[in-house]
């Protein structure tokens, strides 16, 4: 039976007598993906027009989306939707951190949209995300 992944945090879950001489590996890989999980921080620039920018989480791979912390960065001339992948409960902390801010939508992949319009220079929103 091969490995699988964790639903929370993509982590690998090894079969026992699998990946012989690789545990070592794929332990440390997984230490640093609940590392980003806890204490990840990461700032992410949404700088420019009109655009939507998707923030994922791949298996046993470092990603955006796991991290505790993200922040938008940048100065925006056009409306602005940022996707996360929503495929575990978890609290996230989202500073946005934009010059100008016309129209910025949160989306679930596949899910709800929150609306956010106006905000202040920099703002600071922290959200639980809701399995789909």
């Amino acid at each position: 039976m091969a490995s699988s992944f964790s639903t929370d945090l993509k982590l690998e879950l090894m079969v026992t007598g699998e990946n012989a001489g690789t545990w070592g590996t794929k332990t440390n890989t997984n230490l640093n993906l609940l590392q980003q999980a806890v204490a990840g921080y990461q700032e992410v620039s949404i700088a420019g027009g009109a655009q939507t920018t998707a923030l994922v989480m791949t298996d046993a791979a470092l990603s955006n989306a796991r991290n505790a912390v993200i922040k938008f960065t940048g100065t925006i001339t056009g409306n602005q939707v940022v996707t996360i992948q929503m495929v575990l409960k978890k609290f996230t902390l989202l500073l946005m951190e934009l010059q100008v801010l016309l129209l910025f939508n949160l989306k679930q992949f596949q899910g709800q949209v929150l609306h956010f319009q106006r905000l202040i220079k920099a703002q600071y929103l922290f959200i639980q995300m809701e399995q789909t």
